[in-house]
């Protein structure tokens, strides 16, 4: 679980990894995730496996320069090959963390 196999340049730019290609199918995305998120992203995990997704959550991230961002997520299981998996799509919302226009459940 958490094997990362495919990442676009974006991803690769939100986690401060220019060489993002070469993480593909080497690491496991759970290595971006801040201590204090990743009861929540193995929660979370475990519901679009059930195939409970498509909803938003925000997680704290670790960049590969160490640098603490949060992201916002939404999920979706899909299949790959003989398999399914899960289809990640995130963006950067430190800025909005930071100014205080999180989200009203926060």
């Amino acid at each position: 679980m958490g094997k990362l196999l495919f990442a676009n340049r974006a991803a690769g730019l939100i986690v401060d990894a220019p060489d993002y290609e070469a993480m593909i199918g080497k690491i496991n995305v759970m290595e971006f995730v801040a201590p204090e998120s990743q009861a929540d992203v193995l929660r979370d995990i475990s519901q679009v496996a059930h195939g409970i997704d498509a909803y938003l959550v925000h997680y704290k991230l670790i960049t590969e320069t160490k640098r603490e961002i949060w992201v916002e997520c939404i999920a979706k299981k899909i299949p790959f090959g003989d398999t399914t998996t899960m289809l990640v799509s995130m963006r950067d919302i430190t800025e909005r963390k930071a100014g205080g226009r999180g989200t009203p459940a926060e």
